[in-house]
């Protein structure tokens, strides 16, 4: 099976350090649960509106994003078993630095997802280019372009407040600290009603 998974808020945690940083600079408390929708600029001061994905060029922010516990050894696991191709499916918005974050992502990706091929690290806007058994993504826009060109491909999403609402789902797990394994157990229930239909 193809399985295709976005990168950010799937298997990093961006938002936090993200939010984090910006908290800092504009003296605020922004959290994730406020966030009602995917634009974040919404959510924040006025006085810094889109300059919020400014902080997406701070060199090196990646590394300071951790996986979300267990997505690594999930990811591991799914393609020692040989049964799975794991497909990283990432966006870089075209800003001014859009080619750091780019490379921040790639970097990342060596460092800590080192099993999966150069070639399936895919970085689009256009993730429903890619065709997946599985497509794993918190971002509607993504599900619903996903949903519309693979209609019989099972999406699964850990919940966010600008996600929770979305029918396109076919699976969403809690966000927390068993996400992936929740992730990783309806893979496998998947795979398992696949063969043995």
């Amino acid at each position: 099976m193809n399985i295709v998974i976005d990168l950010d808020e799937t298997v990093i945690d961006l938002l936090n350090p993200w939010l984090s940083i910006y908290n800092i600079q504009w003296n605020d408390t922004l959290s994730i649960d406020k966030l009602l929708t995917y634009e974040i600029h919404k959510y924040v001061k006025p006085e810094c509106g889109e300059k919020i994905y400014d902080i997406l060029t701070s060199p090196r922010l990646f590394s300071h994003a951790s996986a979300f516990p267990g997505a690594i050894t999930a990811l591991q696991y799914l393609m020692s078993i040989g049964i799975h191709r794991i497909i990283i499916a990432t966006t870089v918005y075209p800003r001014n630095g859009s080619e750091a974050i780019e490379l921040d992502k790639r970097q990342w990706c060596k460092e800590n997802l080192w099993f999966i091929p150069e070639e399936d690290i895919i970085i689009t806007k256009d993730k429903y280019l890619i065709e997946g058994d599985i497509f794993i993504d918190d971002n509607p826009e993504q599900v619903i372009n996903y949903r519309k060109h693979h209609p019989n491909a099972t999406i699964i999403g850990i919940e966010y407040p600008y996600n929770k609402d979305m029918k396109e789902y076919d699976i969403k797990v809690p966000r927390g600290a068993m996400s992936w394994m929740n992730i990783l157990n309806a893979i496998t229930h998947i795979h398992y009603q696949k063969i043995h239909t």
